[in-house]
This record gives structure tokens, sequence and C-alpha cells, in this order.
């Protein structure tokens, strides 16, 4: 998102009027350090509280950190400009969120979701937990397809697929008309039967995609902090005014 900033209302010809009296570059730091400042205030306040309008808090420091501001520069006031936006360098985990997030903004199909996060996969087993690191899907590794097993039955295919994998391992089979991939959390075997313990950590549809309804939530963290471009512009104009009076 970006800004720019018309310096033709009424409430702040009067400061512009001034600093074009001054010095030729007061105009051009004042108009730029607006252009910062409209922009930071996106990142650090109105973004964040869109964000939480709109989605499931699961990391409450996603959007900050994976934001960043290009800041205004030069002192041509015609093409001077301050941009918000995402970055996806600084992600620990799963750079598809920040990549997705245009669609999120605007709508359209996510491909390849294959995979989707189930409750019990993520902190707390609740819906707006973040997925735990152990189960986040680059941590997930030889998964063994009940497919693949041999067996006379379902439950007995499921038995061979586990032991195959092993505690700690990956077993993906249908269930219920779904596939589900499963975390082996325990193998023990009781009066020569093999029991297994299993955690259901995501469903599984090869190719999935999935449709997302635009949010507009960046479209409307920028129109709240565009309400205090003159605000700002005030302030920075007052601070170069102050300045060239303290040096006299």
């Amino acid at each position: 998102m970006n800004f720019v900033l018309h310096v033709d209302s009424h409430k702040v010809v009067e400061f512009t009027n001034k600093l074009e009296q001054m010095r030729k570059y007061d105009l051009p730091l004042a108009i730029r350090g607006t252009l910062n400042k409209a922009a930071f205030n996106v990142k650090q306040v109105t973004m964040p509280v869109s964000a939480d309008k709109h989605f499931e808090s699961r990391h409450p420091n996603f959007f900050k950190a994976n934001s960043k501001v290009d800041m205004a520069k030069g002192f041509n006031v015609n093409s001077m400009e301050s941009t918000v936006g995402f970055i996806s360098s600084n992600l620990q985990y799963n750079n598809l969120a920040v990549r997705e997030l245009q669609q999120q903004e605007y709508g359209g199909m996510i491909p390849k979701r294959s995979f989707i996060p189930l409750d019990q996969s993520r902190r707390g087993a609740r819906n707006s937990g973040p997925v735990m690191p152990s189960n986040r899907l680059r941590a997930v590794r030889n998964i063994v397809d009940v497919k693949n097993s041999q067996g006379r039955s379902g439950k007995e295919k499921f038995i061979r697929a586990s032991l195959a994998a092993g505690r700690g391992g990956f077993v993906k089979a249908g269930m219920g008309g779904k596939e589900i991939l499963y975390r082996i959390t325990k193998i023990t075997n009781d009066k020569n039967m093999t029991k297994i313990s299993k955690t259901p950590i995501y469903s599984y549809d090869n190719g999935r995609s999935v449709d997302i309804d635009a949010s507009g939530f960046m479209r409307e963290a920028t129109m709240n902090s565009a309400r205090n471009l003159e605000m700002f512009y005030i302030e920075e104009a007052t601070k170069r005014i102050s300045k060239l009076a303290a040096t006299k």
C-alpha cells in the first residue's frame, strides 16, 4: 500500500506557505517525514488492529514481524511516496503464510493446499492455536500410506503401516470418506494384540485448492492511517519550523 500526500487542504496550506519561505529542503523533509510516519503507523498500529479483526490470531506478532516499510526518499515532492507491505525472509516457518496474503487481501484461489491442519495439530488443540513445531509440514517425513500396506482388513493394514512408520512416525489413511494424516504416538503389544495410539493432525486431499474471500484488511488499515495524514504533516511541519527557529 502506498501513501501520497496532497498538501492543498485548508488545514495545511498555512504550514506549507511557511515551509516554502524557509530553506528549500524544509518542505520536502516535512512531506517525507509525513509519508514515512503514515507507513509506520500502518505497520505498527492500524494493520495489526485490522488483522485481528479479520483473522484468527494464532501468532500475535506475525503481521508486525513480516511486514516492511520502504521509506520515502529524495527531495522531489511530486514523486515521493512510502510503501508498506509483507516479506517472507523473516519467517521462521511456513513462508506460504506470507505469500498467500495477496489472496487474503483481494480474494482468489490458493492452490496446492493438499494438507489442512486439524485442531489436534495446534497448540492447545484448538483452532485459534498455532500449529506446533513438531506438527509443521517441514517436520513431517517418511509418510506411510495405508494404501500401500498389506492386510486382510483396513485395521490390519493400518497396524502394519503404523509399525512401518514407528512411534513418532506418520500414517496417511482414509477415514469416513476423507484422508487423514496421523502421528503415531504409541505402539503396544498386549496379549498378542497390537494397539496403536494415534493423533490426527492433517486432513489430506491431493491438489486441493482453497477459495478465499477478499478481506481488504490492508486497505482498511491504510485508510485508517490516511485519516491522520494531515495531523502527521502538521507535526512534521511544526518540527521543521521549530528546528529552524532554534538555530536563530
